[in-house]
């Protein structure tokens, strides 16, 4: 077999004083040595008499090593040395080994030290069908580090996508939860406030349907059940908003992110016309509106405003903004729903506009602060998760 040195002589040799010197064999001994033992590489490592030394004794162990694990670490070593043969070791690895998480290690890296179009041509020509595993965990990686390549450039576009976003999902899939439930937590209080203000709007508008209210439930009751039911709206509503906002952030660059947002904002914003849609058809406003010819698209087009606005009150992911910073947005948000708002009521209610339109404009106030609030602290913009920190590098021009 190949040779090794005993755990007891690496301890002699780790013992030795730092000027004994190691030629090139000797070092290759030691990590084969070092390898076998299953300890840490970099004490011997350190006793090479120059980069070069070292590098050669890891290549030579990756080379020889048949299991994945290893070959794992030597990657990891060899990533600590900046030099021509260490960045050719690391393509190599990335564009050959059978292991898919060497390969993604390895791509990572060499992408890094300016190889990102050899990688990228040579990953390409293995995503051909045949099902390789390894070369597409490495394209994989390479786009979460790099960015997704040019659209010139074909390769399997929707299981790279797939795979993409499992991975980001479970790099910011925790800061994307949290922000979720503040934002869902945040919408239903303050919904749930101004559904407590219901049987008084009713009141003001309707007394005799307040008094036959008040009549088969009594006051407290209903005033709990309009807390409830629209709390549950707000909460859903700001919980979707947040959850695909924060999504929009984790799978863009930085400085490209404004418009997945506004899309998939917008798209959230349908929660509320699904709200609007569903007390229309079980008549659970107090006026109805006119034909579907006019209200489906009315609430379809207010729903996808709603939420691309809203969009703009959700800091980037794995951050809270400072709260007068939230409340100035959350004011202005509100009034452009609210004049949003004005020709979507008179389009679907005509004459009894004036009737609905209060409680939608106090609909976009209340929403909008509780949302822009639960997102906000006392203090300057801080960190709402460390592993939200990481943001997409810029990737390199392809040539």
């Amino acid at each position: 077999g190949v040779k090794t040195i005993e755990l007891a002589g690496l301890a002699m040799v780790h013992a030795a004083p730092r000027e004994v010197a190691f030629n090139e064999d000797q070092v290759k001994l030691l990590i084969r040595s070092a390898l076998e033992h299953k300890v840490d590489l970099k004490p011997w490592l350190a006793r090479a008499p120059s980069p070069g030394v070292a590098v050669a004794a890891l290549q030579e162990a990756y080379e020889s090593s048949p299991t994945a694990g290893v070959r794992r670490a030597i990657v990891e070593e060899l990533t600590g040395y900046d030099t021509p043969r260490s960045s050719e070791a690391l393509l190599n690895a990335a564009l050959n080994d059978e292991a898919p998480s060497v390969r993604a290690h390895a791509a990572v890296t060499a992408a890094r030290r300016g190889r990102y179009d050899e990688l990228l041509s040579g990953l390409v020509g293995q995503l051909d069908g045949t099902g390789n595993s390894a070369a597409l965990e490495a394209f994989v990686a390479l786009a979460d580090e790099m960015g997704m390549p040019d659209r010139t450039v074909t390769y399997p576009r929707a299981q790279v996508w797939l795979l993409f976003l499992q991975k980001r999902w479970q790099t910011f899939g925790p800061a994307i939860r949290k922000q979720a439930r503040r934002g869902a937590l945040g919408s239903a209080i303050a919904l749930a406030l101004l559904g407590a203000t219901r049987p008084a709007f009713i009141a003001w508008f309707f007394p005799e349907d307040f008094r036959l209210g008040v009549e088969v439930m009594g006051l407290p009751v209903w005033i709990l059940l309009a807390a409830l039911a629209m709390g549950t709206v707000g909460g859903f509503q700001g919980w979707m908003s947040a959850l695909v906002v924060g999504l929009a952030d984790a799978i863009t660059d930085e400085d490209r992110s404004r418009q997945p947002r506004l899309l998939l904002g917008a798209l959230a914003g349908l929660v509320h016309t699904l709200y609007l849609l569903f007390f229309t058809l079980f008549h659970l406003f107090e006026v109805d509106p006119l034909g579907p010819a006019f209200y489906i698209p009315a609430y379809v087009v207010y729903g996808l405003l709603l939420g691309a606005a809203l969009s703009y009150l959700i800091p980037t992911l794995g951050s809270l903004a400072p709260v007068w910073v939230q409340v100035r947005r959350s004011l202005g948000v509100a009034a452009l729903l609210a004049l949003l708002a004005v020709p979507t009521v008179f389009l679907t209610h005509g004459d009894q506009s004036l009737i609905v339109l209060p409680f939608r404009i106090a609909f976009a106030f209340f929403l909008t602060l509780g949302l822009g609030l639960a997102l906000s602290e006392r203090r300057s913009s801080r960190s709402l998760d460390e592993s939200a920190g990481h943001r997409l590098r810029v990737r390199p021009s392809t040539r």
